[in-house]
């Protein structure tokens, strides 16, 4: 967790990315909470678990069979997605037993980075989490001036001027305003996001509560 922070002032300090979890840290609320967050960049996770060191995260099933990285992930205490072997009850029982310890979840609704200057349609799993758990949910807008490290985008593709990544907390979320139901929990929180990135509603809005 360490290693995070450090890793974010060595961005800093060479001047690739301009970025300071601390004050966003100070806002975060104590104790299990599930945190959304739009996904702008690669380094956006290693952003926010600075930030909340002790956050576990739902990681794609890929990175847990990397033989450097798997090992790492699960000492850390982070959630496998769902995959052929090990279903969605598995990640609800990892996640529940995380939030119930009193360790905060990361989840990216997305599933993968945003397109450029863009959203990506939403996946509801982390919020039936929430309102499973009864727990708050806060989510984080994270915004890239000039984009860089996007997924549309080449990492070697450098901007003119060095990027800043700012963290800002968009809304908390409260699932007993939507009756712990994670489907239109998840459209409305899409529907700030689109909002504050000054994106048009549109078809893909209306699709964005996937399973």
């Amino acid at each position: 967790a360490r290693g995070f922070l450090f890793f974010v002032d060595c961005m800093e300090q060479q001047r690739l990315l301009r970025c300071d979890p601390r004050p966003l840290a100070a806002q975060l609320p104590h104790g299990a909470f599930v945190m959304v967050a739009n996904h702008p960049t690669l380094v956006d996770v290693c952003v926010l678990l600075a930030a909340r060191p002790e956050m576990r995260c739902i990681v794609k099933s890929k990175l847990f069979r990397l033989p450097a990285v798997g090992p790492l992930l699960r000492m850390c205490g982070h959630i496998e997605t769902a995959n052929e072997t090990n279903g969605t009850a598995r990640v609800m029982e990892d996640a529940a037993r995380g939030l119930a310890a009193g360790d905060p979840l990361l989840f990216f609704p997305e599933g993968t980075r945003s397109p450029e200057l863009g959203l990506g349609r939403f996946r509801r799993g982390g919020f039936e989490i929430a309102c499973r758990a009864g727990l708050p949910g806060v989510a984080v807008l994270l915004r890239c001036e000039p984009p860089v490290l996007a997924k549309s985008a080449p990492w070697y593709r450098a901007p003119p001027t060095v990027p800043r990544l700012s963290l800002s907390i968009l809304q908390s979320v409260d699932p007993s305003t939507w009756h712990h139901r994670g489907k239109p929990m998840a459209k409305a929180v899409f529907d700030a996001y689109a909002a504050a990135l000054g994106l048009e509603l549109g078809a893909e809005a209306n699709t964005a509560t996937d399973s």
